[in-house]
C-alpha cells in the first residue's frame, strides 16, 4: 500500500522559521474553508447514546472548535503542520510523523490562542503521538468522546482539521471498511472516500454522533482513500506503547 503522509511540510530558512512560529499562533494560511457539504456531529462533549438523534454540519464545527487545534512544527529546517485533539486524559493526541525531528511544537485554538507544551511522546509501531501542555487546555478546550466498536462500511464519517495548516475545516465522506497497513508493523487502518490534504494529519475521525473513531495519518496515492488509525491503537488500553520524543539538534 502506497502512501502518502498528510503533514504540510516546507523547507525553510531558519530566520523564516524563527519568524513563522513567533506571535500569537494564528498567522497561518486562510485559504481553506470548512465545505459545504451536509456533516454530523454531536452537540455536547459526554459520550452520546445510542438514542441520540444524528448532528448537523454546524454541530460539527462547533465541536472541532471545542476540542481540535492546530500543530505546528519547527524542525531541524523544516516547517510541518498538522492537527491535534484533546482526549479524555487531558492530552492532545495526533500523529508520530506531525511531532518527529521537533526543534518547537506549537499548538493553537482556531481562534489563536497558544498552548505550552511540556512533553511529547510517540509510538515505533503507530503514527500515534501524544503531547502535554502546561497551559490548561480545560479552559478553552473540551475533550472529545470516543467509539471503540468497529466502523462498518458505508457509515458517514467527518474529518476536522486544519489542511494546509490554515483554517479549520470539516471534510464528509464515508467508511469503505478495514485494510493493513504493511507499514504499520503490521496494523488494522480504516479507509474513507473524505478528502483530505496536508494539515488533515492527526486529526480526528468521528462518526454522526461526534465520536472519534480514530486518527488521521495518510492518504492512499492510488485510491486517494483517507487512511485512519482507529482508536483503539491510540489511546484507552489497548493503545500502543509510546516513548518520550527528544528534540532534534
Amino acid at each position: 500500500m502506497k502512501l502518502r503522509p498528510i503533514a504540510a511540510t516546507m523547507a525553510v530558512l531558519a530566520t523564516v522559521t524563527a519568524g513563522a512560529c513567533s506571535g500569537s499562533g494564528s498567522a497561518s494560511p486562510t485559504t481553506a474553508t470548512p465545505p459545504t457539504s451536509t456533516t454530523t456531529a454531536p452537540t455536547t462533549t459526554g459520550a452520546p447514546s445510542t438514542t441520540d438523534p444524528k448532528v448537523t454540519s454546524e454541530d460539527l464545527m462547533e465541536l472541532a472548535r471545542q476540542s481540535v487545534v492546530r500543530v505546528r512544527n519547527t524542525g531541524c529546517g523544516e516547517l510541518s503542520v498538522g492537527s491535534a485533539w484533546l482526549a479524555d486524559d487531558g492530552r492532545m493526541v495526533s500523529n508520530q510523523h506531525v511531532v518527529e525531528g521537533v526543534r518547537g511544537l506549537e499548538m493553537s485554538t482556531w481562534d489563536g490562542r497558544d498552548m505550552t507544551v511540556a512533553s511529547i511522546e510517540a509510538a515505533d509501531t503507530a503514527d500515534v503521538s501524544r503531547v502535554v501542555a502546561t497551559w490548561p487546555p480545560a479552559a478553552v478546550l473540551r475533550p472529545m468522546s470516543v467509539r471503540t466498536t468497529r466502523v462498518e462500511p458505508g457509515e458517514r464519517i467527518a474529518i476536522l482539521g486544519y489542511p494546509e495548516g490554515g483554517e479549520l475545516a470539516v471534510s464528509t465522506g464515508v467508511s469503505l471498511g478495514y485494510a493493513t497497513d504493511l507499514d504499520l508493523a503490521p496494523r488494522e487502518i480504516l479507509k474513507l472516500t473524505n478528502v483530505v490534504k496536508p494539515g488533515n494529519s492527526g486529526g480526528p475521525a468521528v462518526d454522526q454522533l461526534g465520536r472519534v473513531v480514530g486518527v488521521v495519518y495518510a492518504e492512499e496515492i492510488k485510491t486517494d482513500a483517507a487512511l485512519v488509525i482507529p482508536i483503539t491503537d491510540a489511546v484507552g488500553p489497548t493503545a500502543v506503547p509510546m516513548q518520550p520524543v527528544l528534540a532534534c539538534s
